[in-house]
């Protein structure tokens, strides 16, 4: 089952944490989730989209692609990216360890386009890859673009005041 990532605004931890696992829950009963400080792993048949729609505390989120020990890529992981004409590489660092982030997503950046079609922009990217590391376990995940749903009062242009 695929697992998908929420990372959540601190404000109100528990608050966003109760609200994206409920949103899961209300999906697919059998969800797992497992919580990482302020990273939430949600194992289920749900994309990770629907959940974001109607989450108001997620930061960012996006699919898992795989575990990671170390720092690796393979053809697997590169799939994602078949019909992306552009992306973006993102550090999301949750752990106690001391990154030079821009680098990595500079190094990161310069390894996918040896090996992909798909080129770099820093602007409004066709799917971003994520590289989340936390005390316990570091993942390597992407989302791709998606409009959130819009207030429905915008949507018919009335005014809000």
């Amino acid at each position: 089952m695929p697992e998908s990532f929420f990372v959540l605004s601190k404000d109100n931890l528990e608050l966003a944490i109760d609200e994206v696992t409920a949103i899961a829950k209300m999906y697919d009963r059998f969800a797992k989730v497992r919580i990482l400080l302020n990273l939430v792993i949600i194992q289920s048949k749900i994309n990770w989209e629907e959940i974001t729609k109607r989450a108001t505390f997620v930061k960012v989120s996006g699919q898992i692609l795989r575990k990671m020990s170390g720092l690796f890529l393979d053809e697997e992981n590169f799939e994602v990216l078949k019909n992306a004409k552009t992306f973006v590489c993102r550090i999301i660092n949750l752990s106690s360890n001391q990154f030079n982030i821009p680098e990595l997503e500079r190094s990161m950046g310069d390894m996918i386009t040896k090996f992909s079609k798909a080129q770099v922009s820093l602007q409004n990217p066709d799917i971003t890859i994520y590289l989340i590391f936390t005390n316990e376990e570091n993942f390597f995940g992407f989302s791709k673009r998606f409009e959130k749903q819009i207030d429905l009062l915008r949507l018919k242009n009335i005014p809000m005041n």
